[in-house]
C-alpha cells in the first residue's frame, strides 16, 4: 500500500469519486461501536457496488460482495469497502486475518467488534 496517501472529506461522494478519477486505491467505511456505518445498503452501497464492479473494481463489507447481501429494510447499514480488486482484496485479508496482519497485531475485524461490545455491556 505504499505510495497511497489518505483523504477523508467527510462525504463518501467526494470520497468515492477520487477512485474513477485516480483509477486507484480504497474506499473504506467500517462499522465499530464508536463510529456505527452511515452509509445504507440500498441507496448508497448498491448503486456505488455496481459502478465500481462495472469499472473493474470490487465492493464488499470485508466479507461478502455489496451486490450480493440480502436486503433487508431500506435502513439498513453495512460496512463498505470498494476500489481496485487487488486493494479491496488485500484490506478484506487483513480484516479477516487470524495471525499477525501488517499493523502487528493478532485478530480479525470481528474479533475487534466483540471486544468492544464486552466493553460497553461490562
Amino acid at each position: 500500500m505504499a505510495g497511497f496517501s489518505l483523504r477523508y472529506s467527510g462525504c463518501a461522494a467526494l470520497d468515492i469519486n477520487q477512485l474513477f478519477v485516480k483509477k486507484q486505491g480504497v474506499y473504506a467505511m467500517l462499522h465499530t461501536i464508536a463510529h456505527p456505518s452511515r452509509l445504507s445498503l440500498i441507496y448508497e452501497c448498491c448503486p456505488v457496488a455496481y459502478l465500481v464492479e462495472k469499472a473493474g473494481g470490487k465492493a464488499t463489507d470485508a466479507v461478502n460482495n455489496i451486490l450480493d447481501l440480502e436486503i433487508v429494510g431500506y435502513q439498513q447499514k453495512v460496512n463498505f469497502i470498494a476500489g481496485s480488486a487487488e486493494d479491496v482484496e488485500y484490506i478484506s485479508d487483513e480484516l479477516n486475518s487470524s495471525e499477525e496482519n501488517a499493523s502487528g497485531k493478532k485478530g480479525s475485524y470481528n474479533d475487534l467488534l466483540n471486544m468492544q461490545k464486552e466493553k460497553v455491556t461490562a
